[in-house]
């Protein structure tokens, strides 16, 4: 389904719901819309499910496509990550539409930014309870914070806005302003990116009990509230169609 039109376009754009999901016995992958490259896992044993119906919305009334992760699974699309590394110039913004179905008492990550020879990561994730977001930089410095909301199975629309020119992470939770934070700020040099989990140090941790249905990315300064608002009509909403 295509996006509306924003000023600052998404450098990434997956959705499951359109047809870009190619399952087969040795792979499993997303197509990123933007690019026409794809998130994927060739490792069976990591490969996340497909479902038509695997999201159901916030009122309860209809159910949508998304790919459950349940664990142990995981999507890469580290070409997201070389284009965003550096020296901290690129704010960024990251959207996704997600429920968790199994919160557990462990961490777990729905997006982020990592490194494969070091801790640097700037991630969303969830826990029992919460919905949160670590930044690390390359020299250490980390900064996290979470919300005081309790997680449910529903699908949620999450946006994170890293604003590098106020230095403040803000985490949006179906369009209101959910909490902020303070960035570690430095530089970031990332070379993994995660849908699912959070690869530093050659591993692939904090693995995902939970659905996803989109994810988007932009650049810069992004008006990301065309977005925000197109996904909240489509999934939230029960007199739209998914």
């Amino acid at each position: 389904m295509p996006l509306p039109n924003t000023v600052s376009p998404p450098v990434a754009y997956f959705d499951v719901q359109t047809g870009y999901v190619n399952i087969s016995s040795s792979v499993f992958s997303v197509v990123d819309q933007i690019s026409g490259l794809a998130a994927s896992q060739t490792v069976v044993a990591n490969q996340p499910t497909f479902s038509a119906v695997a999201l159901t919305n916030l009122l309860g009334g209809l159910s949508f496509a998304g790919i459950t992760f349940g664990g142990s699974a995981f999507l890469s699309f580290n070409r997201l990550a070389t284009l965003l590394s550096g020296s901290g110039s690129n704010s960024f913004t990251l959207m996704v539409v997600a429920s968790c179905s199994a919160p557990a008492s462990s961490t777990q990550s729905l997006l982020a930014f990592g490194n494969s020879g070091s801790n640097t990561t700037t991630e969303l994730f969830v826990n029992a309870s919460n919905v949160g977001v670590i930044d690390r930089n390359d020299a250490g410095t980390s900064v996290t914070a979470s919300d005081s909301t309790v997680l449910d199975t529903k699908a949620h629309v999450y946006t994170v806005i890293n604003n590098l020119a106020t230095g403040i992470i803000t985490v949006n939770k179906d369009g209101v302003q959910d909490f902020t934070l303070s960035g570690a700020g430095g530089v970031h040099t990332y070379n993994t990116f995660t849908i699912g989990g959070r690869a530093n140090n050659g591993s692939t941790l904090e693995l995902f009990n939970g659905t996803i249905g989109s994810v988007v990315a932009w650049f810069g300064a992004a008006d990301y509230t065309l977005v925000e608002d197109y996904m909240l009509n489509r999934y939230l909403n029960t007199d739209l169609e998914g």
